[in-house]
């Protein structure tokens, strides 16, 4: 992500509850310029998966806390993605990324940068060449699609700077 400077808190397993509870430590002591969050994928997969509504709702108890205390920083969420090894929550996901999405447009500070398209192959399926053998986390490659995605994004927003668009790998 350079020249962005990145301070990585996230920590495997993690549901929107869980950085919720840990963002006085995690997140707010930091005061970050922007907050970049990608959460959800466990939420809607185990043990009981989550509706896209309680998603949603964990999503925006989390900016709220997030806004009580850095009210002018924007917070830019990460779409869940497909996984070859999640494939049949899908139709949860994408609801969940739309209510997201539909908050975002509305409201100030809220930014959401969408890239499920980004790691589908031609079958509109997940491409598993993009993934690690467990099929549920990036590999280099897809790695390297999530960043062709946000970088620009944060890039433009952040330094007021439009990147030469890396092509895609």
């Amino acid at each position: 992500m350079a020249p962005l400077p990145v301070l990585n808190r996230g920590f495997g397993g993690a549901r929107l509850q869980d950085v919720l509870h840990y963002a006085e430590r995690m997140i707010l002591p930091y005061r970050p310029r922007p907050v970049v969050l990608f959460a959800g994928t466990n939420d809607i997969a185990w043990p009981k998966p989550a509706s896209a509504q309680e998603v949603f709702e964990d999503y925006l108890a989390l900016v709220q806390q997030i806004r009580s205390v850095l009210p002018e920083t924007p917070v830019y969420y990460v779409s869940i993605t497909p996984a070859p090894s999640r494939w049949r929550y899908w139709p949860i996901v994408q609801k969940a990324n739309r209510l997201i999405r539909g908050h975002t447009r509305s409201a100030p500070c809220l930014r959401s940068i969408p890239r499920a398209g980004h790691l589908l192959g031609p079958d509109g399926k997940p491409d598993r060449r993009l993934y690690r053998f467990d099929r549920l986390h990036p590999g280099k490659k897809g790695y390297a699609r999530w960043s062709a995605v946000i970088k620009p994004v944060l890039t433009r927003d952040l330094i007021g700077i439009r990147p030469i668009q890396d092509s895609m790998i």
